[in-house]
């Protein structure tokens, strides 16, 4: 069974009938674009909050990416095109089409070119951790081409907003969370990390391009390379910033981190700064638990349990960083709550 969702909209696909009228989608879509593709291969890649991504692999063996919104004005696909114009397929793909796609309502799309590879996900977190230089020589390959001015705290601030629960839940959600949960406990602690968060972002000599994003979804590997999708929250900060989120994402032990942290010390040639360390990383953890507790009330709540994978996931990401949430103060103060508010779609526990 696969789960689609556009807009905040939720499409359940479970018959080959379904997947034919996908298909037809698709090519009504390339057609309205004016781009002719023999198209093989069709595979739901992703399902964002405002997007949903297919991959398209064409009888000649390429591969595209078409990312379609119903929300015509997408923002995040807007940026996501604006980088990949700037990076002309450095470890990135290559626009083929930007823009809105006239059906009985407007749509907005982004098809792009990648290399056939698969992401970290499914090739395993190892394959990245034990190929470090490689990824770092990608890596940076990716931010010299400098392809955004925008502030670091602008995309913190950003990301905040898109998890204001208030905001972004609908009322049938709220009103659901007030009758399994302490609504208005989540709300404080949601708001104490946030204000928080964006009163203390530690500052840079130096600022140069960062993804801002990395996951297991985001970095992609092929023929020894590493390529990089989802990159509307590049910026300008300290490159440290990904590494850390590498860290927190993958589940890195202490004795990893260490080796990983000295060559990505020995490859960009500075000095280590343990307190500009430490707050980074004590920054990052934060918006990582931030992320994970909105994560988590979306699925249950706003999707009502139904991509269970999802919610794995996410208590799986909340094990691996359980150890650094315990370095947060307001973490330590809720940890029985937060800790059975993420567990509760796998033990069957209610808060």
């Amino acid at each position: 069974m696969d789960f689609h969702i556009l807009n905040n909209r939720t499409y359940v696909i479970n018959s080959s009938e379904d997947w034919d009228s996908i298909k037809d989608f698709i090519r009504l879509v390339l057609k309205k674009i004016n781009i002719s593709l023999e198209i093989d291969e069709f595979y739901h890649e992703a399902n964002h909050e405002n997007y949903d991504c297919y991959r398209l692999i064409t009888s000649d063996r390429k591969v595209f990416y078409l990312k379609i919104s119903l929300d015509e004005n997408s923002k995040i696909l807007e940026r996501e095109n604006f980088i990949l114009q700037k990076t002309k397929g450095v470890a990135s793909g290559v626009v083929k089409f930007y823009g809105k796609v006239e059906l009985h309502e407007n749509i907005n799309c982004l098809l792009f070119q990648f290399p056939n590879c698969f992401n970290v996900r499914n090739l395993g977190r190892g394959l990245l951790l034990d190929n470090i230089e490689v990824f770092l020589d990608s890596y940076k390959s990716f931010c010299q081409t400098k392809p955004s001015k925008l502030k670091y705290k602008s995309v913190l601030s950003n990301q905040i907003k898109s998890w204001d629960i208030e905001k972004n839940f609908s009322e049938t959600a709220k009103d659901s969370i007030k009758s399994n949960s302490d609504y208005d406990k989540l709300i404080l602690i949601q708001q104490k990390i946030s204000e928080d968060l964006l009163s203390s972002i530690p500052e840079v000599n130096k600022e140069s391009t960062c993804i801002a994003s990395l996951s297991l979804d985001s970095i992609y590997f092929s023929r020894n390379l590493f390529y990089f999708d989802y990159l509307n929250n590049t910026c300008l900060y300290h490159p440290l910033v990904d590494l850390v989120d590498i860290f927190l994402n993958f589940g890195v032990n202490k004795e990893k981190e260490e080796e990983i942290l000295d060559k990505f010390y020995q490859y960009y040639n500075i000095f280590h700064n343990e307190v500009f360390y430490n707050e980074l990383y004590l920054m990052q953890s934060k918006k990582k638990l931030l992320e994970l507790i909105f994560s988590y009330l979306r699925e249950v709540y706003m999707f009502q349990s139904t991509r269970l994978d999802t919610i794995i996931n996410i208590s799986n990401e909340f094990h691996n960083c359980y150890s650094k949430f315990k370095k947060i103060g307001l973490f330590i103060d809720n940890k029985k709550f937060l800790f059975d508010l993420i567990t509760e779609p796998i033990f069957g526990k209610k808060v």
